[in-house]
């Protein structure tokens, strides 16, 4: 039969434990909680307008990155580009005046509308994956 005394300590061995594990688990939250934030900026394409009307999508990391379609972020609006653009490396790209002057934006309906405002425009877009090469024969 044990003591009083060996089954305190068992018991203080056992709080500490719990103790240790639980600061643990607020550690690694912490520290997801503040990296996950910069991880998901580097999955992103910020689109800035510039004051010549032109266009430029800046990626949070090197790509590669597709645009298909420029959206209306206070809408639902939306334009389907005439090429797609992709994005290699972290450099990004432009779409020129001209070019986003002849996209037709279209509502839900599929009914054309008059383009937003430069400044209101988001990119719709996929991180592509590189395929394998083909093997050699």
């Amino acid at each position: 039969m044990r003591t009083i005394e060996q089954r305190l300590h068992r018991l203080e061995r056992n709080v500490i434990g719990q103790i240790v594990l639980v600061t643990l688990a607020i550690i690694l939250w912490l520290a997801y909680s503040l990296l996950m934030p910069t991880l998901a900026l580097r999955d992103q394409v910020r689109v800035v307008a510039s004051q010549k009307g032109e266009l430029h999508f800046q990626p949070g990391s090197d790509g590669p990155f597709v645009i298909t379609h420029l959206c209306w972020k206070g809408g639902q609006d939306v334009a389907a580009l005439t090429r797609p653009i992709a994005i290699i490396d972290s450099e990004g790209a432009s779409q020129g005046k001209k070019e986003l002057e002849n996209l037709i934006w279209v509502d839900l309906d599929g009914a054309a509308v008059k383009p937003p405002p430069a400044d209101e425009i988001v990119a719709i877009y996929y991180r592509a994956e590189w395929s394998k090469p083909p093997l050699a024969r």
